[in-house]
């Protein structure tokens, strides 16, 4: 039987320590070490080249970041723990290189479950979320609904910034704690990028920002 090997990395003690607890009744799955912050975290795939890593949302500086951990350690799949993954929050971590992100909500069962996955080379996400990113994936590069490049001049530099963040998968509650915002700040701006660029969703916003600013690897 294959044991998978996994990195944890996040800042809270406790939720590494309970991860590590909810695993260890899995006799194929083996937490080999933790990382509290993403410098740890890099030092540690590097060093271990686990199957996988556990990566929390909040540690990822930027989505450049994932590319660093796969040229470490190209053999190391990245599952993403989030508050709760969103579509376009599947959009950015994926094509940035992860194979998928998981709430911190779910239960070990489905956590292993979800490494077990991860770890046979598939994408761990909701049928329903993995649908509607497909569909609005293949609307923008067919054309669908697609602005003009031009229409980005149009958008404020704060505009700017949030579009960034909703393409790293950022809610409106992480937004605004980064740019010292209140969530209704956020919630307004959004709606003002929205009827700027023509789109529905903030699936379809990800998709644009990251087609034209796509992560270097």
């Amino acid at each position: 039987m294959r044991r998978i090997r996994a990195v944890i990395a996040d800042a809270h003690t406790m939720l590494r320590e309970g991860v590590r607890a909810l695993l260890a009744r899995e006799d194929d799955i083996e937490i080999v070490a933790e990382a509290a912050d993403f410098a740890q975290a890099e030092k540690t795939v590097a060093r271990l080249k686990p199957h996988i890593l556990l990566l929390d949302s909040f540690l990822i500086r930027d989505l450049e970041a994932l590319q660093t951990i796969r040229r470490k350690s190209p053999r190391t799949e990245i599952l993403v723990l989030t508050e709760g993954p969103s579509e376009e929050g599947l959009v950015a971590y994926i094509r940035a290189g992860a194979k998928g992100a998981i709430s911190k909500r779910e239960t070990g069962a489905t956590l292993a479950k979800a490494l077990r996955t991860v770890a046979a080379g598939e994408t761990w996400a909701g049928r329903r979320v993995v649908a509607r990113v497909i569909e609005e994936l293949a609307a923008l590069a067919s054309g669908v609904e697609r602005p003009q490049g031009g229409l980005l001049r149009g958008l404020t530099v704060r505009e700017l910034r949030i579009a960034e963040l909703v393409a790293q998968g950022r809610n409106n509650r992480e937004i605004a704690e980064q740019l010292h915002l209140s969530e209704k700040t956020v919630k307004n701006h959004l709606t003002r990028i929205f009827q700027k660029l023509g789109f529905r969703s903030r699936t379809q916003l990800a998709a644009f920002v990251l087609r034209r600013f796509p992560p270097h690897g």
